[in-house]
C-alpha cells in the first residue's frame, strides 16, 4: 500500500515513525522519499526536493534508485550554476549507475550531456566534447526505446553542435565538421548557427570559396537568422581577402542598410568601408564612413581604431591639422587630453573587474562616471559596473546600471542589458510591472531566437502577475506554440490562457486550455485544472459531464488534498442541482471531516451543510397528493418541484 500510495508526505511521516524498519520498509522509504523528491522538483522547490534526496540515498539499499537521487542532486547543483559541485555529482552517479538501465529522465546519456556544459562552463573543452560524443552515441543507441521526442530531436542536436564548438576550439577542424554536418542534416531550429561555424572552419582552412557558397546559403535560406549580420560580415572579409574589393563594398553596404541600429557589426563595417575607400584613395569618402562611427555608440576599441584613421587621413595624407583639431572639438568630451583621461580612468576600473575585485570595480567606475558622465566609455562602465553589482548581489543597484544602459538605446550591451534587467525586476525586486516591460521590448528586438523565446515566456509570467490579461493570452500563444518551448513550459502557457479565458467569460476557450493540462500535467496547474474542467461543465449546467469529470479529477488529484476537498464540494453542488440531497450532505461532511486544518475550505464547507440542512428540511414539508384531499409527509428524499 505505502509503495503504490501517491501521498508520500503521510507515508513518509508513517515509516518515519516507525522505530526499526525492516528490509522491505528500508526499500519502500528509500523509493518513496525519492519519489517525493521528484514531486517537489517538479514544484520548483528546490531546497525541499533536496531534502528528500539526500534521505533517499541516506538509506541506500537500493542502487537504482541511489542512482536516481545522486542524478537528481547532480541536476539541480547544474541547474543552480553550481558547475564544479555539479561536475562531481554526475560522476557519483556514472558510478552507481553502471550496468544498469535508467529511466531516459535521469539516463547515463543526459547525464553526459548536462555534464558536457558544467565542463564547458570550466573551459575544458575536452572533456566536454567527450562527454557531449558520450550522449550522442547513447541517444543513437537507445533512440527506439526513448520516448521524449524532445531528446531525439533537440538534445541530441545540441549535443552535435556543442561537441562541434569544443572540437571548433580545439582547432580540431575536420571532426568539428563532422559535429557541425550531422547537425546541420538534422534540420532543427537553429541549424544556421552550424552553418555559420562551418563557414567559419572553411575560411580558416583556406577554402575561401566555399565559405562564400556557405554563407550565402545562410543568407538565402535564412533571411531572418540571427547570424544573418555575421554571415554578411563574414562574406564581406572574404571576398576582400580574394582581391574582390567591390563585392566586399557592396556586402558591407548591405549590412549597415539592413542592420543598422540593431547589430554591433555595423561599427565594424564602417571601418571596413573606410578601409576600402582609403586603399582607393578616396579621402573623403573614407573620412565619412569613420566619421559615421562616432553617432553610433561605438565601442571603445572601434572608437580608437576609427580615431586613429582620421587622424592618419588628416595630418598624414592631408596634411589639415586644423581640421582634425575641429573634428575633435566638435565631438563631446573627446578632447584629446580628457580623451587620454577617460581611456585611463577607465581602464583602471576595467581592471579591478578583469581581476575579480568586484569592490574595486564597482568604486573605479563609480569614480569614473562621476568624473565623465558623458564620457567614451559610459556605456562599459554602467554595464560592467551593473555585472559586479550583480555578482555582489547587490541587485537593486545593478538594475539601475542596466537601466541606465537600456535608455541610450541600440549598442553593444543593449539587449543583454534588457534581459538582465527583466531577470533582476522579476525574481529579486519582483517589480512585474518592470520585468514585463523588459521582457516584452526584449522579445521584440533580440536577434537571438532563443532569447526570444525566454523572453516571451518571461513577459508571459509577468503579464499573469500583474492581470494583464490580453498580454497573458498572446504571449500565452506564443510560447505554447515556440519550437523552443519545454513540455511544463507548454502547459503552462496554457494554463495561464485557461485562466484568463476563464476569468474573461470565454469558457470554451477556458474548456479545451483547461483540459489539456489537466490530461498532461502532473503539478498543482494540472490539479487545478482538472477541478476548473469540471467546474465550467457545472457552470454550463452539464451536470452529468460535471460529475464524471470531478470524480476523475479527485481520483487523480489524490497528492494534492486542497484540490480534492474543493472537488469535493463541487460534487455536493452537483448532487444538489440533481436533486440527490443525500449524498450531497456526505461529499461536504467528508470535507468537515478531513480537512479541519483549512478554515477557508470549513468554513465554505459549513456553510454549504446549512444549505443542505435547509433543503432536507423543505424536502421533509407535507405535501398534498394529487388524486385525493388527503395530506401525507413527503419522504422519498426527492423534492419533485425542484
Amino acid at each position: 500500500i505505502l509503495v503504490n500510495t501517491e501521498d508520500y508526505s503521510n507515508a513518509i511521516n508513517i515509516i518515519e515513525g516507525i522505530p526499526t524498519l525492516t528490509p522491505e520498509l528500508k526499500v519502500t522509504y528509500q523509493a518513496i522519499t525519492l519519489k517525493k523528491g521528484l514531486q517537489l522538483y517538479n514544484e520548483n522547490d528546490k531546497g525541499a526536493a533536496k531534502a528528500m534526496f539526500d534521505k533517499s540515498m541516506a538509506i541506500d539499499v537500493n542502487r537504482a534508485s541511489s542512482a536516481r537521487g545522486q542524478y537528481w542532486l547532480a541536476t539541480m547543483l547544474h541547474e543552480q550554476n553550481e558547475f564544479t559541485p555539479s561536475l562531481q555529482a554526475y560522476q557519483k552517479y556514472f558510478d552507481l549507475s553502471n550496468g544498469l538501465s535508467m529511466p531516459t529522465a535521469s539516463s547515463e546519456f543526459i547525464a553526459h550531456y548536462n555534464q558536457g556544459y558544467n565542463y564547458l562552463q570550466q573551459d575544458d573543452y575536452g572533456q566536454a566534447e567527450y562527454h557531449f560524443k558520450n550522449a550522442i552515441v547513447g541517444i543513437n543507441t537507445n533512440r527506439e526505446r526513448i520516448k521524449d521526442e524532445y531528446i531525439t530531436t533537440r538534445v541530441l542536436t545540441d549535443a552535435l553542435v556543442r561537441a562541434g564548438d569544443c572540437a571548433f576550439t580545439a582547432n580540431k577542424y575536420d571532426d568539428a565538421l563532422s559535429y557541425y554536418g550531422q547537425a546541420i542534416d538534422r534540420k532543427q531550429p537553429g541549424y544556421d548557427y552550424s552553418l555559420y561555424q562551418k563557414a567559419l572552419i572553411e575560411g580558416l582552412s583556406g577554402r575561401p570559396y566555399e565559405k562564400i557558397i556557405t554563407l550565402e546559403e545562410i543568407l538565402e535560406d535564412f533571411p531572418e537568422s540571427e547570424y544573418v549580420d555575421d554571415a554578411l560580415f563574414q562574406l564581406g572579409d572574404v571576398y576582400l581577402s580574394i582581391g574582390n574589393t567591390d563585392s566586399a563594398s557592396s556586402t558591407f553596404t548591405d549590412l549597415i542598410e539592413t542592420h543598422y541600429g540593431r547589430s554591433p557589426l555595423v561599427n565594424a563595417a564602417f571601418l571596413k568601408k573606410g578601409l576600402i575607400s582609403y586603399n582607393k584613395g578616396d579621402m573623403s569618402e573614407a573620412l565619412k564612413f569613420y566619421k559615421r562611427i562616432f553617432v553610433n555608440n561605438p565601442a571603445p576599441k572601434e572608437l580608437q581604431a576609427a580615431l586613429l584613421a582620421i587622424e592618419e587621413i588628416y595630418i598624414v595624407d592631408l596634411k589639415k591639422g586644423d581640421e582634425y583639431f575641429a573634428f575633435l572639438d566638435s565631438i563631446p568630451e573627446y578632447k584629446i587630453t580628457d580623451f587620454e583621461k577617460d581611456s585611463l580612468s577607465y581602464v583602471i576600473a576595467e581592471n579591478q573587474f578583469s581581476n575579480s575585485n568586484y569592490e574595486g570595480a564597482v568604486d573605479g567606475f563609480t569614480s569614473y562616471l562621476n568624473k565623465f558622465a558623458t564620457g567614451t566609455h559610459k556605456l562599459d562602465a554602467h554595464y560592467i559596473r551593473g555585472e559586479s553589482l550583480s555578482i555582489l548581489n547587490r541587485y537593486g543597484a545593478a538594475n539601475a546600471d542596466y537601466e541606465a544602459v537600456i535608455k541610450e538605446g541600440f549598442s553593444n550591451y543593449y539587449e543583454s542589458a534588457l534581459r538582465k534587467a527583466a531577470i533582476i525586476n522579476y525574481n529579486h525586486i519582483q517589480d512585474f510591472k518592470q520585468s514585463y516591460k523588459f521582457y516584452d521590448i526584449l522579445s521584440r528586438v533580440s536577434q537571438s531566437q532563443e532569447i526570444t523565446y525566454e523572453a516571451q515566456l518571461g513577459a508571459l509570467r509577468s503579464a499573469f502577475r500583474i492581470q494583464k490579461d490580453d498580454a497573458v493570452l498572446t504571449y500565452g500563444t506564443q510560447v505554447y506554440g515556440s519550437p523552443y518551448n519545454t513540455n511544463n513550459e507548454k502547459l503552462s502557457a496554457r494554463y495561464y490562457v485557461a485562466k484568463v479565458s476563464y476569468k474573461k467569460g470565454m469558457k470554451d476557450q477556458a474548456l479545451i486550455a483547461f483540459d489539456e493540462v489537466g490530461r498532461n500535467a502532473t503539478n498543482n496547474q494540472g490539479a487545478e485544472s482538472r477541478y476548473m474542467t469540471s467546474k465550467i461543465f457545472y457552470d454550463n449546467n452539464e451536470m452529468k459531464l460535471a460529475e464524471v469529470a470531478i470524480n476523475s479529477a479527485n481520483e487523480k488529484n489524490s497528492a494534492y488534498a486542497n484540490w480534492v476537498a474543493k472537488g469535493l464540494l463541487l460534487l455536493s453542488d452537483i448532487y444538489i442541482k440533481n436533486g440527490d440531497i443525500f449524498n450531497a450532505r456526505a461529499a461536504t461532511e467528508a470535507v468537515v471531516e478531513n480537512f479541519s486544518s483549512d478554515k477557508d475550505l470549513l468554513s465554505e464547507a459549513n456553510q454549504k451543510l446549512n444549505k443542505i440542512k435547509t433543503l432536507e428540511k423543505n424536502q421533509s414539508r407535507i405535501k398534498t397528493k394529487s388524486n385525493s384531499d388527503q395530506l401525507e409527509l413527503d419522504t422519498t428524499g426527492t423534492n419533485r418541484n425542484d
